[in-house]
């Protein structure tokens, strides 16, 4: 019985590491996949405006959350 109480926890532990890895896989790709976009200058403009909220000298910027 402690064999198969044994089994039960280790599949359970097995599956949660695979989600991880699954996870984790998937964020390889998508920041590979934006790495990749970030040699082009139209996607570099448009991430850096995105994320750091940068203009161009004669725009206004307005925030909505």
């Amino acid at each position: 019985m402690r064999n198969l109480v044994t089994f039960f926890k280790t599949e359970r532990r097995i599956s949660r590491l695979e989600e991880q890895r699954d996870h984790y896989l998937n964020r390889i790709r998508e920041d590979s996949t934006m790495f990749e976009n970030l040699k082009y200058d139209e996607y570099l403009e448009q991430y850096a405006r995105e994320r750091y909220h940068m203009q161009r000298p004669d725009e206004y910027i307005y925030i909505v959350e």
